[in-house]
This record gives structure tokens, C-alpha cells and sequence, in this order.
């Protein structure tokens, strides 16, 4: 994230393949964030996706989380082991509202941020 004197800012996001990329600037006193994204992952949708999900589950927080490994691998799960969290593959493409959105093109964004 790189904040600004004004109070703004701007996050970042990249995955760990370097292939896709997103990023949101956020001006103090506005509900709406301007976001730019390209890559064959659509990040901030997922990121968007990921917020809604945690708002649908009443806003956990860390303390509700819990981790298993095992043979099988890592498990992220909510509140027991039973209750998985949803992983999405980066093939995947994640939830949308709305029309699809050309790469790098901006999108604007109202409501909280996630």
C-alpha cells in the first residue's frame, strides 16, 4: 500500500506468478475506489468475492479461523474443521456483479471497502 500526504491511497495487489495484477486508489471522504486489474486472474474480483464471503459470515475474526495439515495438504477452515473455507482455483473465474470488465480499465466501486 503507498499512502499519500492528503490522507489517499493506493493498494496494490499482484499474484505470486507475477501474471496478474490489480490496483484500488482510495481518496479520504469518497465511498467509491477506482481500480484498475489485468492478468489472466481477476484480482480485485476476488478480493471483492473473498469480503462478500466473510461479510455472509458475520464478520469472523482471526480467533474463528483454524488451520489443518495433513497428507492431504492445508485446510483453512471457519469455527471447526467441518466447516471449510471456499478456495477457488486461479482458473476459476470468481463471482462478478454486473458486466465483465475490460482489462485495465478502470471500475468504480461504492460501499466499503474491503
Amino acid at each position: 500500500m503507498e499512502s499519500y500526504e492528503d490522507g489517499s491511497y493506493t493498494l496494490w495487489l499482484r499474484d505470486t506468478a507475477v501474471t496478474s495484477w490489480a490496483t484500488a486508489d482510495w481518496e479520504e471522504g469518497r465511498t467509491e475506489c477506482e481500480v484498475y486489474q489485468s492478468g489472466p486472474r481477476r484480482l480485485w474480483d476476488e478480493v471483492e468475492a473473498a469480503y462478500r464471503w466473510w461479510e455472509e459470515q458475520g464478520r469472523p475474526g482471526f480467533e474463528r479461523f483454524g488451520l489443518t495439515v495433513d497428507g492431504d495438504g492445508e485446510h483453512v477452515w471457519l469455527d471447526s474443521p467441518d466447516n471449510p473455507i471456499p478456495v477457488r482455483s486461479p482458473a476459476e473465474t470468481p463471482l462478478r456483479v454486473g458486466p465483465p470488465v475490460a482489462d485495465a480499465l478502470p471500475m468504480h466501486h461504492t460501499g466499503e471497502r474491503p
